[in-house]
């Protein structure tokens, strides 16, 4: 039985599947975090207006994943009215095809 294969292709490939996964789950954490009310909701917010590049920031994960990092600030950071009673900054971002970019 073997376990590892010779093909280094498959692994790059798993590797950056696996990273995409990270960096979208800290990016809607990010976004979950916006509608605590409390300090994270703060840090947050801080994170994502932030116009820092380096790695793992808000930015740079957006051009990690492919993203617009404005579309996704006009989108998560507004007033809490603009979501409504049963919707969420996250559960926007996550049914939005318009954040991804155009290639």
């Amino acid at each position: 039985m073997r376990f590892f294969t010779a093909d280094s292709s498959n692994a790059k490939e798993s590797s950056d599947a696996g990273e995409r996964r990270l960096w979208c789950a800290v990016l809607a954490l990010a976004i979950e975090d916006l509608s605590s009310g409390n300090y994270r909701a703060v840090l947050a917010r801080s994170w994502i207006a932030s116009r820092e590049a380096e790695p793992g920031s808000f930015l740079w994960i957006c051009e990690e994943l492919g993203l617009d990092p404005e579309a996704i600030r006009r989108r998560v950071i507004s007033p809490a009215h603009a979501f409504g009673p049963h919707s969420s900054p996250a559960g926007r971002l996550s049914r939005s095809n318009r954040l991804a970019r155009s290639p």
